[in-house]
């Protein structure tokens, strides 16, 4: 195991992204009607948690001995449902 996570902790977190519609230029009163009616996206994020406090949650999905791939922190505000694996979910 990583020498940066000693306990392997994986879970699955359903959160409710941030989102920005358009760009530098004007956004017409019909492109703003249509948008501000979208909820934003719903996400799923499947790794292992590096971090978390009553903020937020740091995770990443690969751990290597020295390195893992990019970190995503959730904000907690964001979290719709939080589910844990157990090791007996990887077993063949």
């Amino acid at each position: 195991m990583s020498q940066i996570i000693s306990s392997p902790d994986r879970r699955e977190i359903t959160w409710r992204d941030a989102e920005t519609y358009g760009d530098s230029s004007w956004v017409s009163a019909e492109e703003v009607c249509a948008q501000i009616r979208k909820a934003p996206p719903l996400m799923k994020t499947i790794g292992y948690v590096l971090y978390e406090d009553e903020i937020y949650v740091a995770m990443c999905d690969t751990i290597g001995p020295e390195e893992t791939s990019a970190i995503t922190k959730i904000p907690r505000m964001m979290i719709i449902e939080m589910k844990q694996f157990y090791e007996a979910e990887f077993e063949s």
